[in-house]
C-alpha cells in the first residue's frame, strides 16, 4: 500500500493521478521552458494571448495555430489552418494526428515537445 511522507494513506495514489497526464513544453525562443498541461477538450496554442490556452510570442505563428484535443481516445494534434503549417516529427499536419510520448511539434519558429504518461504498469 502506498503511503505519503507523513505515513498516511493517500486518497488517490500518484500512479492513478499520473495515468494519461500530459505536458507540452516549449523548447525554443524567449518562452523556453513554458508548459501547458492539456485539459479535457480543446487546448489551443497560438500567438494571441486571448482565446488560447498557451500564447507564444512568435511572429511566424498564427493567432490560433494548433490545438491539442484530449478525449477518452487520447491526445490529438490538429492544425488550425495556420499560414505556416504545423509539423509533427518532421511531417506536415494535414489532418488530426494522435500524439505519443516525446513527439516534436514545430509551429512558426517554435519547437515543442509532448510528453504523456501512457502506462505506469510494471513489466
Amino acid at each position: 500500500m502506498e503511503k505519503t511522507l507523513d505515513g498516511s494513506i493517500p486518497k488517490k495514489t500518484a500512479i492513478a493521478w499520473l495515468k494519461d497526464k500530459a505536458v507540452l513544453i516549449v523548447m525554443s525562443g524567449k518562452q523556453f521552458g513554458a508548459s501547458l498541461v492539456p485539459v479535457r477538450g480543446d487546448n489551443s496554442i497560438g500567438r494571441q494571448p486571448d482565446g488560447n490556452s498557451l500564447a507564444i510570442s512568435d511572429a511566424k505563428m498564427s493567432k490560433q495555430h494548433f490545438v491539442i484535443t484530449y478525449s477518452a481516445e487520447g491526445y490529438f494534434l490538429r492544425d488550425c489552418e495556420s499560414r505556416n503549417g504545423t509539423w509533427l516529427n518532421g511531417k506536415n499536419v494535414s489532418k488530426p494526428q494522435k500524439l505519443a510520448y516525446g513527439d516534436r511539434i514545430i509551429a512558426g519558429t517554435s519547437i515543442f515537445r509532448f510528453f504523456i504518461e501512457e502506462s505506469l504498469d510494471k513489466n
